[in-house]
Formats: structure tokens, sequence, C-alpha cells
């Protein structure tokens, strides 16, 4: 079977109407495609680049995008030495010992205001004697 004999098979199939429907859209499907994109339209359809294209141009941004060895010279330049990340460590211990500064003294003012606090309840009698010594004794052992 030749490809004459599918269409004359297909056009038997179908009405003349439809035929000539698909017929006309194709027609104007590859008018438009040619008008936009010319021979690359019956090449590649209408994206209209050829692979080779574009692979070519993927190849030519890689290579402008690539460091070049005055970008690389540059970027050793501002890199870090030895001296720069002793005195980052310097620093960060420095951090570190005013960070548990700090809260040496925050919990020293919570253990103050919760003995106040204690005491309060105690005076109100919202507490007794008893609970007052159990807080105080967990507030010791913190």
């Amino acid at each position: 079977m030749t490809v004459l004999d599918f269409f004359a098979y297909i056009i038997k199939i179908f009405s003349p109407a439809v035929v000539g429907l698909v017929v006309i859209a194709a027609v104007i499907v590859f008018i438009v495609g040619f008008c936009k994109r010319g021979m690359d339209f019956i090449k590649h359809g209408f994206r209209g680049v050829a692979p080779e294209s574009s692979l070519e141009k993927r190849l030519d941004d890689i290579a402008a995008n690539m460091a070049t060895k005055d970008d690389l010279t540059k970027m050793d330049a501002k890199m870090a030495t030895k001296e720069d990340l002793g005195k980052m460590a310097t620093d960060m211990n420095g951090m570190s010992a005013e960070l548990q500064n700090i809260k040496v003294n925050h919990f020293g003012h919570l253990k103050n205001f919760l003995a106040v606090l204690t005491s309060i309840l105690l005076d109100r009698g919202i507490i007794n004697n008893e609970n007052k010594a159990q807080l105080d004794n967990q507030l010791r052992d913190m």
C-alpha cells in the first residue's frame, strides 16, 4: 500500500466535507507557518530553530559565562587569609563569652524575680511556708 492508496482510503471513509475541512486547515497552518518561519518551518515546525544552531548558541553562552584567569585571580585575592580566619575565630569566642554572660545575668535576674514573687505569694496567703521552701529549693538547684 502506498501513501496515495492510504490517502484514497481515508478520503473514502470520511465524507467529502470533513476531508475538505481537514485539507483547508492543513493549508492554512502551512501558509501561516511558512510566512512566519520560512524554510525553517518545513524543517523544524513552529519552533523554527535548528537543533544544531541552538546547541551552538548554548555552547557560546557557556563559554561567555566561564570565569577567566583574571577573574580567578581576583577571587583568590578576596579569599580570607589565615589571619582573617584567626580574627574571626577570636571574635566568635568573644561573642560566645558575651552570650554566656547575658545568659547568667538574665537567669540571675529571673531568680531574684521569682524569689520576690514567692515572698509576695506567701504574704498574701496564696502559698504556705512548705510550698515556698519547695520553690526556693527548686531555684537553688537551677
